[in-house]
């Protein structure tokens, strides 16, 4: 509570302080009363001040009235109703002869031909601003090219990442999901090992994996009266990753083949 009592008359203050007509009055009250501020700070004795103030100073309550009310308030008057008329058409007068000098100094600058040296130097440091502008291009571009790699990279782990997968397949099991997913309809254990042309027990060790992972589907094919087996989204995904868009991948994991 006391603390917003002393904020609002702080407030009150800065207003008052800050008024035009109690900033005027001030001033021309010390100007009126100069004598008077004087003695107070002098060394003379207190009771020769109070003298020569009521003998000197302010001799009658009439001088008191008048150079400690009426005349600094008259002055106060001047100089906020009175003063700022000519101060306005002398300022603007002094702003117009600036923009006169200004535009007499551009004219002359414009006329005036430059030196050798200053056309050699003029030339040497837009030299110089246009290769450090083409250095810091080719810096931000460089920068560019590789944020953009790195969020294709990071589009990319994403995607693969949503979908569960995982950049280590089999090449026998990467092929076996590359020729299912060439058949629409299905295709047979007995198709899948024929095609591998390897042992039964491997194939089927692939099948059970691409199972496992969800890569592929076992169905009941009415047309072909048996079972057959289908690549998934899932599956379909490890093909887009590792051979449409990675054909090195089947290059690789042959060579690391021991």
């Amino acid at each position: 509570m006391y603390d917003d009592v002393f904020k609002t008359i702080k407030a009150q203050l800065y207003d008052r302080a800050t008024s035009p007509l109690l900033g005027s009055f001030i001033l021309s009250w010390i100007a009126w009363n100069y004598r008077f501020i004087m003695l107070i700070v002098s060394s003379m004795p207190a009771t020769e001040k109070i003298t020569y103030i009521d003998n000197y100073i302010f001799p009658s309550y009439e001088a008191m009235l008048l150079r400690g009310t009426l005349y600094p308030l008259i002055t106060t008057l001047l100089l906020i109703f009175v003063y700022p008329i000519p101060a306005r058409y002398v300022f603007s007068h002094w702003k117009e002869q600036q923009r006169k000098l200004k535009q007499i100094q551009q004219h002359i600058d414009e006329e005036t031909p430059l030196t050798k040296q200053e056309a050699r130097q003029i030339r040497q440091e837009i030299l110089k601003a246009t290769l450090d502008f083409e250095k810091e291009i080719e810096k931000k571009s460089l920068e560019i090219s590789k944020l953009k790699e790195l969020i294709t990279e990071l589009e990319n782990q994403k995607s693969i990442d949503d979908l569960g997968l995982q950049n280590v397949i089999e090449r026998s099991q990467l092929k076996i999901l590359n020729k299912i997913a060439d058949a629409p309809k299905g295709i047979t254990i007995d198709d899948i090992i024929e095609f591998t042309k390897g042992d039964r027990i491997r194939t089927e060790f692939d099948i059970g994996e691409l199972e496992r992972t969800n890569c592929i589907s076992r169905e009941f094919s009415n047309e072909l009266n048996k079972i057959v087996f289908k690549v998934t989204h899932r599956g379909l995904a490890y093909i887009v990753k590792f051979i449409k868009k990675e054909p090195k991948f089947i290059q690789d994991q042959e060579d690391a083949q021991p």
